[in-house]
């Protein structure tokens, strides 16, 4: 019997090993994959875009891509070509810190001394303290010397705005991104960046890697695009195939406008936004997905004011050297201003003002669609 428990946990299941190719993730994937092939041993490449965008996915297939390849063209396979690392604020305070990074990053090669697979049963307590006893330089040089033995051709470090929050500010980022790029050129490898906007901020805050990044953008869809709509309703399509939906709403391709709105035109919020719809529609034991169930997944727009004002800074400060009507509105954001013209970002930057830093302030609600 096909019970709303049953379907419901298909259609999750189902939403969670969905892997849809669209237009966007498709053009980054060739772009990534060229530039990655272009850049030399010592260079970064930077994938930057939106939050919930595919990023961290789409690594995840470069990473098996460039590995299978690697394999299969050199006479000297290389034993590990992609090491991915991904940044994160575990340490006190929500800081970032160097040595819990080196640490990690030694668990995945799997360092014979510092890094070796746990056994079952063991709590990791003898690693920790073998960490907690060895200097950074030291636990540093035993990376750097495992890359060499591995062979690796490619250090990916996702999560990498994460760095901006190092414990010192600015300075300390700068320098933790310039000792990262001396560690890509000694070991004669290319360093991949993957952040979200931000990530542009702390890029800023390194003399030594402004104009020697590789940078590949990829973008959401816009609410304001043609294209960009058409392609959105193709996936909403995708999604069509493994959710029971109520009559009202027939399609997903109906509510086309207030989904790129409240997800702001990223696949992975939309993902996240039907299954947190769905486990809703679970709970009530309602037989079908309906609007309200959607609209109660949905972010409150303080939320969605706040996300987009990120995603807003990044797509300008992207655009800041191209050719745009200066003059356009943004119609996904009900307060959007004219974009700035270069000459008066050039004095912002110029007054230490950058971007991803905006004070909070409140702002109107603006009902949903």
């Amino acid at each position: 019997m096909d019970t709303p428990e049953n379907w419901i946990a298909n259609a999750v299941e189902k939403i969670k090993k969905t892997s849809i190719k669209h237009p966007k993730f498709l053009a980054a994937h060739d772009e990534l994959y060229e530039v990655l092939n272009a850049a030399e041993a010592g260079e970064v490449v930077v994938l930057v875009g939106p939050s919930r965008v595919g990023k961290s996915r789409l690594q995840g297939l470069m990473k098996s891509r460039m590995a299978k390849e690697a394999t299969d063209a050199d006479a000297e396979i290389p034993l590990r070509p992609w090491v991915g690392l991904t940044a994160t604020n575990d340490a006190v305070h929500a800081k970032f810190k160097t040595k819990p990074f080196i640490c990690d990053a030694l668990i995945v090669i799997q360092h014979p001394i510092y890094g070796a697979p746990l056994k079952e049963g063991d709590l990791g307590i003898e690693r920790a303290a073998r960490f907690e006893k060895t200097s950074e330089p030291t636990l540093r040089q035993a990376f750097e010397r495992g890359l060499q033995v591995n062979r690796t051709r490619f250090l990916s470090v996702d999560e990498a705005h994460h760095v901006g929050h190092a414990e010192g500010g600015a300075a300390t980022a700068s320098q933790i991104l310039d000792s990262w790029k001396c560690l890509a050129f000694k070991n004669q490898l290319v360093l991949v960046l993957v952040g979200a906007y931000p990530i542009l901020n702390v890029m800023q805050l390194s003399t030594h890697m402004i104009g020697r990044e590789l940078m590949v953008h990829f973008p959401r869809y816009r609410i304001d695009d043609k294209a960009d709509r058409a392609s959105f309703a193709a996936i909403l399509k995708t999604y069509d195939e493994v959710i029971k939906l109520a009559p009202e709403i027939g399609s997903l391709t109906t509510q086309l406008d207030f989904l790129m709105r409240v997800t702001l035109g990223c696949v992975g919020h939309l993902s996240n936004l039907l299954r947190r719809a769905l486990a809703t529609c679970k709970a009530q034991k309602a037989e079908a997905l309906t609007l309200k169930h959607l609209e109660s997944a949905a972010h409150k727009v303080d939320q969605l004011h706040e996300l987009l004002k990120e995603i807003q800074d990044g797509e300008h400060f992207m655009q800041r050297d191209a050719a745009a009507d200066c003059n356009s509105h943004d119609v996904d954001d009900p307060e959007a201003a004219p974009l700035a013209s270069p000459a008066t970002t050039q004095k912002k930057i110029r007054a230490s003002k950058r971007p991803f830093q905006a004070k909070q302030r409140n702002r109107p609600s603006v009902p949903r669609l």
